[in-house]
């Protein structure tokens, strides 16, 4: 589409090549489905060819307007294919450019309406594979602590933080520096949205520190409540017990034996309820485990020097006796998981009982 990130005073031109492998069954006619909001009642727009490119251009929006498109093609034997097959494309109107929030922002009744078998753990973004630019943020994880960067638009309560990977070397910088990403591919890294090969220039200190959105332990159910936890992907959050007298404890030190999982240790309200909680994961870095090797607090003594080196120190190793009055990081999906990545030691306040 462009523009990729509209502004009110733009139409929106929708392209997409479609062709058919039978000559003697071509392509004969793409036509595209568009909506706003909430709404699944889509208008059809007949799309113009030129060549296998077809083309149509979707009406300006009020500023704020979320839009969510697809496609249909049909062949001459009357076969049909949609496209995105498994959510619409979606775009959200802001005349500030290209934002994070924008990027992220996703209505999962539209998606399930769309693909009823949606898998609902999954809220992609109606970006993917479309080039932004100029996305400003705060930075909330860098090199020098979680070991991923990962920024933030301040000012915003949800959809607000994103993972960002950078086109070359990992560039120098600090949580609290504001950055513009000048231009980067959106990106679904499965169901973690991520701006990839991505420019980063450091802008300056920021004016404030990002806060951490303070969430009840209650907006988690086990693993699989992503529909409450997909606006705070990649944001700095801090979860707490839902009385906030009462301290929270570690409910399941080891979560799984299973190789992507086997760091996973479970916070939660009731040591009871071991299945209840926010699974954290620190002290491991592999090619597609992510986490900070500058936290003492893990769940087995291996990780001090498998899968990464520990750089904090002491070592300290949580049980089930572990309590803690609160503990925050950056919020991420992985491996089917909703999972927290404290970045360093200070994320945890008041641990009692961890074995050091």
């Amino acid at each position: 589409r462009t523009p990729v990130c509209p502004r009110s005073s733009d139409t929106v031109q929708v392209s997409v090549e479609a062709s058919s492998s039978s000559p003697s069954d071509p392509v004969t006619g793409v036509t595209l489905y568009w909506s706003t909001g909430s709404s699944t009642t889509y208008t059809a727009v007949p799309m113009t060819a030129s060549g296998s490119t077809y083309t149509a251009t979707l009406p300006a929006q009020p500023e704020g307007t979320y839009v969510h498109y697809y496609v249909v093609a049909q062949d001459q034997s009357g076969d049909q294919v949609k496209f995105p097959r498994f959510e619409p494309q979606s775009y959200r109107v802001n005349n500030a450019g290209c934002r994070i929030p924008d990027i992220q922002y996703v209505i999962p009744s539209v998606l399930y309406a769309y693909n009823p078998n949606a898998r609902r753990d999954y809220l992609g973004s109606g970006y993917a594979g479309l080039q932004v630019v100029n996305v400003s943020g705060v930075v909330t994880a860098s090199e020098n602590d979680l070991g991923y960067i990962h920024i933030q638009q301040p000012g915003v309560p949800d959809w607000a933080g994103i993972w960002v990977v950078a086109s070359s070397s990992m560039p120098a910088l600090q949580i609290g520096d504001t950055v513009v990403v000048t231009n980067a591919t959106v990106e679904e890294y499965f169901g973690l949205t991520r701006l990839n090969n991505a420019q980063i220039t450091r802008v300056g200190a920021a004016s404030a520190p990002i806060e951490p959105v303070v969430l009840p332990l209650s907006v988690v159910y086990g693993d699989t409540q992503y529909a409450a936890t997909e606006p705070y992907e990649s944001m700095l959050v801090r979860f707490r017990h839902d009385n906030p007298s009462q301290v929270l404890h570690v409910v399941q030190p080891k979560v799984s034996t299973q190789t992507q999982h086997a760091g996973d240790y479970r916070v939660g309200m009731d040591p009871a309820d071991p299945l209840r909680g926010i699974r954290v994961l620190a002290g491991r870095q592999t090619s597609n485990i992510f986490s900070s090797l500058r936290v003492s607090y893990i769940n087995d003594s291996l990780w001090a020097t498998v899968d990464g080196v520990i750089l904090a120190s002491p070592l300290c190793v949580v049980g089930d006796t572990t309590q803690m009055d609160s503990l925050q990081g950056i919020l991420t999906y992985q491996w089917n998981f909703v999972k927290l990545l404290p970045r360093t030691n200070q994320d945890f306040y008041r641990v009692l009982h961890a074995s050091c």
